[in-house]
């Protein structure tokens, strides 16, 4: 759906050699429908393809497996809700020699850390009436509210950090 947007056509038309490119996806094109993609076919290919692009104009491309939603069993696990995408991310990480930012094993152990009922808090759950013109309750497992948005980002940076990747130095 990104690409079809056109949104990738505006990040090839600013591209400068040494930016940087961090490609997840996964939640969207997992779902039947015009922008499905297989795991182990049309998603790695595409990841394949939009490396091979960052690399032709000189930009470093950096892999983020994407993070779980927020569905926990009946013992607090996370449930893997996005099969074999991360699996998928993994392997072209290691084919292509890119970078790795493993937000899928970190989102896990931060939510199950976090239980079921204190990570609603990371999330967009809202009363009725929380804002304009929002008659009905807001529950949504996906998507983040603030806190949880700097909640992942956190996990990203701790990870640019551990891995040493050049980008630790401007952090």
């Amino acid at each position: 759906a990104f690409k079809g947007e056109r949104r990738l056509e505006k990040i090839w038309s600013m591209a400068k050699p040494g930016d940087y490119l961090f490609i997840e996806f996964a939640h969207n094109d997992q779902k039947a429908g015009s922008s499905h993609l297989d795991p182990f076919t049309t998603y790695k290919e595409t990841l394949k393809e939009w490396i091979g692009e960052a690399r032709k104009r000189k930009m470093i491309p950096v892999l983020v497996t994407s993070m779980h939603r927020r569905n926990f069993d009946s013992s607090g696990h996370i449930i893997n809700t996005l099969l074999e995408y991360p699996e998928a991310m993994r392997q072209t990480a290691k084919e292509e020699n890119v970078a790795l930012i493993d937000l899928n094993a970190m989102s896990k152990v931060l939510y199950e850390a976090w239980g079921e009922a204190a990570s609603i808090k990371a999330f967009v759950h809202y009363p009725a009436n929380t804002f304009p013109n929002q008659k009905e309750e807001l529950k949504d497992n996906t998507h983040f509210n603030p806190y949880g948005a700097y909640e992942l980002a956190a996990c990203i940076v701790s990870s640019i950090r551990k891995q040493n990747l050049p980008l630790a130095k401007f952090i």
